[in-house]
């Protein structure tokens, strides 16, 4: 939209009025504003579905090493330092800060420092547990059977999935 004054040529003029260029600038902003929150919100749940993935493996891995070796194995917590270490190969995994991580086990399993484990024996059971990863937006749970050692993953009653 072009304004001509009076006896003003306009010929070989273009461009855009100052209305014009607030309301695309409002417009921008508004997209952004709208879609940078939807952006975040994936980033985190493809964090904790990577970590759960890692720590899901981890504890079948300890199951698998103990029916192999024929040997007592366990996987050990530490929810104060918001990590875990999978014995079999002596690797810490520290998670990240944004997830949470809580652990319900046997009494026999809590350690010291307010660390735990689930330990897995040769026949394929194991002392059982529960290990809960919290994230913004999503939960995994992923429960141990104690009578036959089996691993369940179950989503959290806050997954959108």
């Amino acid at each position: 939209m072009f304004f001509k004054r009076k006896g003003a040529s306009t010929k070989g003029i273009a461009g855009f009025t100052l209305i014009e260029l607030v309301v695309a600038l409002l417009l921008v902003t508004l997209i952004v504003g709208l879609i940078s929150p939807l952006i975040i919100n994936s980033i985190q749940r493809a964090e904790i579905n990577s970590v759960g993935r890692d720590l899901l493996a981890a504890i079948r891995d300890t199951r698998a090493q103990a029916l192999i070796t024929n040997k007592e194995q366990r996987i050990l917590f530490d929810p104060k330092q918001n990590s875990y270490s999978a014995l079999t190969n002596h690797r810490t995994v520290s998670l990240p800060s944004s997830l949470n991580l809580k652990l319900v086990t046997a009494q026999s399993e809590l350690g010291g420092q307010g660390t735990a484990s689930i330990r897995f024996f040769p026949n394929g059971s194991s002392t059982g547990g529960r290990v809960v990863l919290e994230g913004p937006g999503k939960t995994w749970v992923i429960d141990v059977a104690w009578l036959t050692g089996q691993i369940v993953l179950r989503r959290g009653l806050n997954d959108r999935e």
